[in-house]
């Protein structure tokens, strides 16, 4: 699975040729470098994708993907928790691109078993548009949207080398730059001083209620 026709026609010849090398020492070693080339392909075949995140287009026509769960988490009712409006993830792949992805009922169930944050997958058949205007978790004009078409199958062979995660780090003394902007989440690193109990707010902007926390943090340094 996976290989095209002419992987397939050098495979049966490959095996071919193997066995007739068994009278022909002088060809041995020829084809013993020829084979470990083409094992170093198809490893390659296996363990990547088709296609990477900075190559993705709107539509439903993207090749296969090999990404990791960076992140995942739902976006659930703030007065019912078990009320899930939809899952979100933030997709890695091998080259450290990264893509913003939601699943929506009635899709779920379905596919809430099947991820795993931190695990790596190969997802095919999914939908690529246009990025949310408001609370962007990564910097990608373009997010996914899986549909009742969508395969997720996990990667057993992650390259070592394969990102977690991403992130665009913003200083602490520049978060106040961001105020009543909702274009992106914004990334930090600090020691988490205080937590507040949570409380109930409704902006001006929504009809329902929102739940607040206030969180303290210290810069690292």
């Amino acid at each position: 699975e996976g290989l095209c026709c002419c992987d397939w026609l050098f495979l049966v010849y490959f095996t071919l040729l193997l066995r007739w090398t068994f009278c022909s020492s002088s060809c041995l070693v020829l084809l013993v470098v020829v084979g470990e080339c083409w094992v170093r392909r198809l490893w390659v075949q296996i363990t990547m994708g088709d296609t990477s995140i900075d190559k993705l287009f709107e539509g439903d026509d993207n090749s296969r993907l090999l990404a990791r769960v960076s992140r995942l988490w739902e976006f659930t009712d703030c007065k019912d928790a078990t009320k899930i409006y939809h899952i979100d993830l933030v997709l890695v792949d091998e080259k450290g691109g990264s893509i913003h992805a939601q699943i929506f009922p009635p899709l779920l169930q379905v596919f809430k078993p099947l991820l795993t944050e931190g695990k790596v997958y190969y997802l095919d058949s999914y939908r690529v548009k246009t990025s949310n205007k408001s609370y962007r978790p990564v910097a990608n004009p373009l997010m996914m949207t899986f549909t009742k078409w969508t395969s997720v199958e996990q990667c057993l062979d992650v390259p070592f080398n394969f990102p977690t995660v991403v992130y665009t780090l913003t200083p602490l003394n520049e978060v106040s730059n961001f105020v009543d902007k909702n274009e992106s989440f914004v990334d930090v690193i600090g020691f988490i001083t205080e937590i507040s109990t949570p409380t109930m707010l409704r902006p001006k902007s929504r009809d329902a209620s929102s739940l607040k926390r206030i969180i303290q943090i210290c810069d690292a340094k």
